[in-house]
């Protein structure tokens, strides 16, 4: 993913100001054109979550920059009916395939929220946060709590499941638990240090190590399924997946 080009995109929006909260459209049209906004700054947001920590680099935006909805959970085919009162709303009993977006988003705002409170050891020096081991070890303990709250919100339809017959579903929880699973590696990985072992290093070698075994069981069952092709999100956490197993068996 291009660093560059997802910062262009998200400065384009930015100058349109469609990253910020606006009334809901007077029209139909309004309100459709509103979403597609909104659609294409959340998946900019997420590209460079990604990106950056994939590659190490800051991200380019934070949520004290946009204060945006989530998005509206109503599959595309109903956001025109020729009843206007019944557009953007999704029939009962039937999941929406947005819902896999909002939760995914949700995931990502813990991920930047724990950015903030746990920097790198030089971001720590320089602005003289404490970084003693209990404070450590309560901020991974809200991290982990954070994430539990976040897992049991997922409905029953987006919770891996690696017998799901619906395809679009089975994609959207193996990325929802991929993420999850990157996400947890990212954090404790950097416990990881040579030398003496200290109780947290070891706690979060064996964290890195369980995330790391589930999501080779992933994309194992993944490559099983005919109908499915490589995403490209999955290559990146594979490799950090890869590494992680070789530190815990060394």
């Amino acid at each position: 993913m291009n660093t560059s080009l997802i910062g262009m995109g998200i400065r384009f929006i930015q100058e349109v100001g469609a990253h910020r909260q606006n009334p809901a459209g007077k029209t139909h049209q309004e309100r459709i054109e509103q979403e597609l906004w909104k659609r294409a700054y959340w998946v900019l947001v997420t590209l460079n979550s990604f990106s950056s920590g994939s590659a190490g680099r800051v991200i380019l935006t934070t949520k004290d920059d946009y204060d945006l909805d989530f998005l509206i959970e109503c599959d595309d085919e109903y956001w025109i009916e020729s009843n206007t009162e019944f557009s953007f709303v999704q029939p009962p009993g039937q999941a929406s395939y947005v819902t896999y977006w909002n939760h995914f988003l949700r995931l990502l705002h813990i991920v930047e929220n724990t950015r903030r409170y746990i920097p790198s050891t030089r971001r720590w020096e320089l602005s003289g946060w404490d970084s003693s081991p209990d404070l450590l070890e309560q901020t991974l303990m809200a991290v982990g709590l954070a994430t539990n709250e976040w897992t049991d919100s997922i409905p029953e339809h987006l919770r891996w499941d690696p017998h799901n017959p619906n395809t679009m579903f089975f994609q959207q929880s193996a990325m929802l638990k991929t993420g999850l699973l990157f996400f947890q590696m990212r954090v404790h990985a950097r416990w990881i240090r040579p030398g003496p072992v200290s109780p947290l290093s070891f706690s979060s070698l064996a964290i890195c190590a369980n995330a790391a075994r589930s999501f080779i069981h992933i994309l194992l069952v993944y490559h099983q399924r005919p109908d499915l092709v490589m995403m490209p999100h999955m290559i990146p956490v594979a490799f950090r997946s890869a590494v992680l197993l070789l530190i815990n068996i060394w």
